[in-house]
């Protein structure tokens, strides 16, 4: 019964999982190929949160590329989802995209990883964000095409980690 149907109001916006995570409000957050689809239990069905319905607006930040679509929210393929323990989502994926969700707020902010990947000879649309874990100085990212990563809230800055020995730390998964 839960399958992709563009024609049925209310199924999932992709077939196609990555990820799932589940809010304070027992809401399921799938990121997909296409977005992020959002399960609510109450009313048994799901919304897409790249939908102009959904009041989600464009990212206040950095240089949205690919990550936004044109009525705002989340059209990339998404990889991880979390929270932040602050009330906060974050979201990553493919296309160095990188935003974090104030829920209170409605407010969806890209963390400006796209710039950074730019700014370092990087192609922003190879490197992919697999897993975000917060900690209380910043997030550290693990990605293909840039390997470790560690962004600071407070500053923006980004510190990639190499192995002990040189060498290039270019994949995790």
């Amino acid at each position: 019964p839960y399958r992709h149907t563009p024609a049925l109001p209310g199924s999932p916006g992709s077939d196609r999982y990555f990820t799932i995570w589940q809010d304070s409000d027992s809401r399921l957050w799938f990121g997909t190929q296409d977005g992020i689809s959002i399960y609510s239990p109450e009313l048994d069905r799901f919304s897409r949160f790249s939908s102009l319905e959904s009041g989600i607006p464009a990212p206040e930040a950095g240089n949205s590329g690919t990550a936004a679509s044109s009525g705002g929210g989340i059209s990339f393929c998404v990889r991880h989802i979390s929270g932040d323990g602050e009330g906060n989502v974050l979201i990553a994926g493919d296309g160095s995209s990188l935003m974090r969700f104030d829920r209170n707020a409605g407010t969806l902010t890209d963390l400006g990883l796209r710039d950074w990947a730019a700014s370092r000879g990087l192609d922003p649309n190879a490197l992919s964000v697999r897993d975000v874990v917060p900690d209380t100085a910043g997030l550290y990212l693990a990605t293909i095409g840039a390997g470790l990563l560690r962004l600071s809230l407070e500053d923006g800055s980004v510190t990639a980690f190499t192995p002990v020995g040189g060498g290039n730390l270019n994949e995790t998964t």
